[in-house]
Parts: structure tokens; C-alpha cells; sequence
């Protein structure tokens, strides 16, 4: 683009976001990178953010919460596409979801999104929405166990080993988007190992679906507590040049 212009490129974009619409982890996983390095490392002005529809226009008032509204979801259209990924919990591998959620929150965390009344609303309204369809996943693969009259310890220990690593830090982003070797092996392939102890899948109630669904339903659980935990405490000031 030319120096000091922001402009976005249409052919360019629309092929970038085809990437965060696909059902692919590595192409999904490379393209929301990009987008969560352009908004928490500011690696590109704000007002190319917006044109790209990254971020939400800014107001002129600085009050809490008082962006000017956009109309419709559209003028944050990167960002939507990053909440919808959450909706597609069941599909994803299980590192791809950690990050994506810790992807979401980053960005959502930027002062010009949750400061911005309708992309507030819309974020917990999306966030809901996703949480509570992973709790009546999990709840199916519960109900399923019971209803073979027996449950054995793995299914306890699958949610124990998920409650561990629920109660640790989030997941770098880099911790999996900087592995070339992860990021470019075949999906089969690439299939990360389980994290933490390991223990026996819980084969009798749906094996790694089982335990799938248990770490997207507190990971959703976790995302959506820390959104209003945390949204208070931004700056409504973005300070440019400045990584959070």
C-alpha cells in the first residue's frame, strides 16, 4: 500500500478471510495469528484495523462503553469471524480451541472492541451461545455413560485432568503458532499429545470426544468470567505503539 495510506486490498482480503472461515486448524489457526499480532503487537495503524474491519470505529467520547455504534456487526467482520470459530468447538483440535479462545480474549480486551457497546453485547451474546452448546455436549456424553448402567473412573479422571489444566494459565499463542512442525503436519498428524499427566481416555464414555467436550465447555466457561472480570479494568486510550 502506499506510504501512508490505509488501504485494503479487496482481492487480498477476501482470500485472508477465507482462511478464518475454513474448518482447517493450521490455515485457521495461522490466519487468526495474524490477526491477533495486528491488534495486542499493534503492528499496523488504527485506522487500517478499521478499514480492514478488524476493530470498531472509534467515537469521539471517551466514556466507558460509548463507542459509536457501527450499524451492524459488520464493521467488526474479522472479529465476528473469530466468535463464530467458537461455535465450531466440537470440530477443533484441542490446542486449536485453547488458542482461539486465548486469541478472542486478547482481542476482545483491546480498548476500541470492549469498550464498544454493540461488540460488547454481541461478544457475550456469542460467548453464551457456544458455552452453553458445549455444556449440553458434555452433558450428553454424561447422560450416554449413565444410560450403559455403568461409569467407570476414567470418565472422572478425564474431567479431573481437564480441571487441572483449566485452572493453569491460558496457552501462549505462540506456544503453538511458532511450532512449524505443528503448524504444518497434516491434520491427522498433527494432533497434539495430551497435556498434563497422562491417563487413560475415557473409552467407555465417548473417549477423546468425551474429553473434548469437557475442555471446551471450561474453557468457554473461563472465557466468557473473564470477559466481564476483566473488561472494567482497559484503559478506554488505546496508547499506540504500545503492546499490552
Amino acid at each position: 500500500r502506499p506510504p501512508g495510506q490505509d488501504h485494503v486490498p479487496n482481492a487480498l482480503r477476501r482470500h485472508f478471510l477465507r482462511f478464518l472461515e475454513r474448518q482447517e486448524d493450521a490455515p485457521f489457526l495461522l490466519a487468526a495469528a495474524v490477526v491477533h499480532t495486528c491488534v495486542r503487537k499493534q503492528g499496523f495503524s488504527r485506522g487500517f484495523l478499521e478499514s480492514a474491519k478488524v476493530v470498531p470505529p472509534r467515537a469521539s467520547s471517551g466514556e466507558f462503553r460509548v463507542e459509536k455504534p457501527c450499524g451492524s456487526t459488520e464493521c467488526f467482520e474479522v472479529f465476528m469471524l473469530l466468535l463464530q470459530a467458537l461455535q465450531r468447538h466440537p470440530s477443533w483440535l484441542p490446542d486449536t480451541f485453547q488458542v482461539l479462545v486465548r486469541i478472542v480474549l486478547d482481542v476482545f480486551l483491546d480498548p476500541s472492541v470492549c469498550h464498544n457497546a454493540e461488540c460488547y453485547s454481541t461478544t457475550l451474546r456469542l460467548v453464551r451461545a457456544a458455552l452453553h452448546s458445549a455444556a449440553q455436549r458434555a452433558l450428553g456424553f454424561l447422560q450416554e455413560a449413565l444410560a450403559g448402567g455403568a461409569v467407570d473412573d476414567s470418565l472422572l479422571d478425564a474431567f479431573l485432568e481437564e480441571w487441572e489444566l483449566h485452572r493453569g494459565p491460558l496457552i501462549a499463542v505462540a506456544e503453538v503458532c511458532g511450532n512449524a512442525r505443528r503448524m504444518l503436519l497434516p491434520p491427522a498428524a498433527s494432533a497434539p499429545a495430551p497435556r498434563g499427566p497422562s491417563r487413560q481416555p475415557a473409552s467407555a464414555t465417548g473417549g477423546v470426544g468425551a474429553q473434548r467436550a469437557m475442555r471446551s465447555f471450561l474453557l468457554l466457561r473461563r472465557l466468557l468470567a473473564d470477559i466481564t472480570r476483566y473488561t472494567p479494568q482497559v484503559p478506554v486510550e488505546r496508547v499506540e505503539g504500545q503492546s499490552r
